[in-house]
C-alpha cells in the first residue's frame, strides 16, 4: 500500500491550501503550519452524495497540484495510465490518509468499486463489464482519522486555532468532517458516466484515478465535461487522440 501510494506521491508536489468554515465572524486570520496556509473564513463548500450536513464540515482543505506531465493534454495524460475507460461508480467503501516519515505528505484517499462499461485504451487483462477497486486523491473524512499519525505541532496549532475561532472542544470536533478536494475537481456521483484514466497498482490490486481534474471527467450525450473550462468537448475528438 505504502509502495503504491509513495509512487503517485513522487509524482507531485503538493501544496494544501486549507479553507476553515467560521461560524463566528468574516473576519479573515491566517496562521502557518509547516508550510501549510491555514485560512478562517465564512465560505461555504457543497457536499454532494456524503449525506453529510455542511454544518458537519469542520473544514475544507484544497490541495493544488502540479504533476511532473501536462495532464491536461491527453496524449501526456494517456501515456501515463494503463487503462481508459468510461466507467460508472458502484460504492465508496472508505477514505484514508498517507503518512510518511511520520508527517502528512498526502491529501485524503477516496476508495471503492466502479464498472467499467466501455475500453478505449487496456494494458491490463480487464474487460468490459467488469467492477474492479478504484482510488482517488480527494473524499470527506473524519477529523479523528485525519489528525493520526501527524505531527503533533501540527495537530496542536490546528486544533488551537479551531478552538478560537469555532468555539469547540476536541471531542466536538473529532466526530465532524475533513473536506479535502482539488481544484476543480469533479465530484463522484453515482447516476453518471465518466471518462477515467487509470493507473494499475498489483501490490493493492486497485486502480489508481490520474490526473486529478483532468482525470475523471462526467460524459453526458457523447460529450465529455471539460473540469477546467466548464465546457464540453468531443467525445470522439478525445478518443482518436489516445488511439
Amino acid at each position: 500500500m505504502k509502495k503504491r501510494i509513495s509512487i503517485l506521491l513522487c509524482m507531485v508536489i503538493i501544496c494544501s491550501v486549507v479553507a476553515i468554515v467560521s461560524i463566528i465572524n468574516n473576519k479573515l486570520d491566517r496562521i502557518e503550519l509547516e508550510n501549510k496556509t491555514i485560512e478562517f473564513s465564512n465560505k461555504e463548500e457543497i457536499i454532494r452524495n456524503e449525506n453529510i450536513n455542511p454544518e458537519e464540515i469542520l473544514f475544507s482543505e484544497m490541495n493544488i497540484v502540479e504533476l511532473i506531465y501536462n495532464a491536461s493534454d491527453v496524449e501526456d495524460l494517456a501515456k501515463e495510465s494503463d487503462v481508459i475507460a468510461i466507467v460508472k461508480f458502484l460504492s465508496k467503501e472508505g477514505t484514508n490518509v498517507y503518512i510518511g516519515n511520520g508527517e502528512r505528505v498526502s491529501t485524503v484517499f477516496t476508495n471503492g468499486n466502479i464498472e467499467v462499461e466501455k475500453l478505449y485504451l487496456n494494458k491490463t487483462n480487464l474487460k468490459e463489464g467488469d467492477i474492479i477497486k478504484y482510488q482517488r486523491p480527494n473524499g470527506i473524512i473524519k477529523f479523528s482519522e485525519y489528525v493520526k499519525g501527524q505531527q503533533q505541532s501540527h495537530v496542536d496549532k490546528l486544533i488551537y486555532n479551531i478552538e478560537r475561532k469555532r468555539g469547540l472542544s476536541q471531542e466536538e470536533m473529532m466526530d465532524m468532517y475533513v473536506n479535502s478536494y482539488s481544484y476543480n475537481n469533479a465530484m463522484i456521483e453515482y447516476n453518471k458516466e465518466y471518462l477515467a484514466f487509470l493507473k494499475y497498482y498489483p501490490d493493492a490490486d486497485a486502480y489508481m484515478i490520474e490526473g486529478y481534474e483532468y482525470g475523471l471527467r462526467e460524459i453526458q450525450d457523447g460529450f465529455v465535461l471539460n473540469n477546467e473550462t466548464k465546457e464540453y468537448e468531443s467525445l470522439e475528438d478525445i478518443v482518436n487522440k489516445i488511439k
